[in-house]
C-alpha cells in the first residue's frame, strides 16, 4: 500500500486506550501510532529494510492524535515506527504542526530510531512537543559486527548524538543484540563496554534471532547452519536457542543476563 492516508484509522472503539495498561508509560493512557512503513536502511538482520518507505501526511497523523486525545482521553503517544527519524524535513514539519494544533501529550519512540537526522534543531523541536524517551537501535559495539549486519552507524555516531538527546531532556534507551553469526565473546564484550560508556538511561540486550526473509536468514540456510523451516515456537529474543556465535546457546543466555546485571547494578 503506497498511499497510507487512504487507510482508515484503527478501530480505537474496539480497544479504548483507557481500558489497557501501558508498559513504560509516563502519562497513561497511551496509544501507539505508526507514521511510516518500511525503512530507509537495509540491515541484514531486519525485515523492514526489504520494504520501501511510505509515510502518512502530517495532517493525517495530527488528525488521529486529535481523535485519541479528544475522544479517548489519551495523554501519551508512542510512535512505533521502525525508524521514527526517517527524514529531518518530515520531523520538523510534524513538530511544527503539533505545536500549532495546541495538542498537549507526552511522546516516545519505544520501537527505535536511527540518529543520522538528529541534530540540535530537530532534537529541540521534539522536546517542545513533549518527547521524553526514545529507544536507539545500536545493536553492537563491534565495528566488525556492525559492518557485517550493514548497520551503517558506528559507536562514534552514538557518542555524538546521545549527548544531544540528554541535553534536551530526552531519555535514551539502547537496544543491543548478542549472538550474531560468527560473533566472538570479545566482540560481545565490546557491546557491553559501549552500553556502559554511553550516557544511557536504559538498555535492552536481546539474543539474535534469524528472521525469515532477511539476508542473514537466507545466508544461514544456504550454508546449512539453519533449517529453512525452523521451529518458530521458540522464536523470541530471550530464550532462542542460538548456537550461531562462539558461545553455546546456554552460555549466550548467561552472558545476556550478565549484561543486564552489569548495566543495572554496576554501571
Amino acid at each position: 500500500i503506497k498511499k497510507l492516508d487512504e487507510l482508515p484509522f484503527p478501530a480505537w472503539q474496539l480497544m479504548p486506550p483507557k481500558e489497557y495498561d501501558s508498559l513504560f508509560c509516563k502519562d497513561p493512557p497511551a496509544a501507539n501510532i505508526m507514521i511510516t512503513r518500511g525503512c530507509t536502511h537495509k540491515c541484514s538482520f531486519c525485515t523492514e529494510g526489504l520494504r520501501p518507505v511510505r509515510y502518512r501526511s502530517v495532517e493525517n497523523v495530527i488528525s488521529e492524535i486529535k481523535l485519541l486525545v479528544e475522544d479517548y482521553g489519551v495523554r501519551e503517544i508512542q510512535f512505533v515506527d521502525s525508524n521514527f527519524l526517517f527524514t529531518k524535513k518530515y520531523i520538523m514539519k510534524f513538530c511544527n504542526a503539533m505545536l500549532d494544533s495546541g495538542l498537549k501529550v507526552s511522546c516516545s519512540a519505544p520501537n527505535g530510531m536511527r540518529l543520522e537526522w538528529l541534530d540540535e534543531e530537530s532534537c529541540e523541536a521534539l522536546a517542545k512537543i513533549g518527547f521524553y524517551r526514545c529507544n536507539l537501535g545500536i545493536e553492537s559495539g563491534s565495528e566488525e559486527i556492525l559492518d557485517m549486519i550493514d548497520k551503517r552507524a558506528g559507536p562514534d555516531t552514538f557518542y555524538k548524538k546521545v549527548p544531544i538527546l540528554r541535553k534536551n531532556g530526552i531519555l535514551p534507551v539502547g537496544n543491543f543484540m548478542l549472538g550474531f553469526p560468527g560473533e566472538t565473546k570479545k566482540q560481545m564484550k565490546e557491546t557491553l563496554k559501549l552500553a556502559l560508556s554511553l550516557d544511557l538511561t536504559g538498555a535492552n540486550f536481546s539474543i539474535y534471532t534469524p528472521l525469515p526473509g532477511t539476508r542473514l536468514f537466507e545466508e544461514l540456510v544456504a550454508s546449512g547452519k539453519l533449517e529453512s523451516k525452523p521451529d518458530y515456537r521458540n522464536y523470541n529474543y530471550v530464550t532462542y536457542e542460538n548456537n550461531l556465535s562462539e558461545l553455546s546457546a546456554k552460555q549466550l543466555r548467561r552472558f545476556r543476563n550478565y549484561c543486564i546485571f552489569r548495566f543495572i547494578f554496576i554501571n
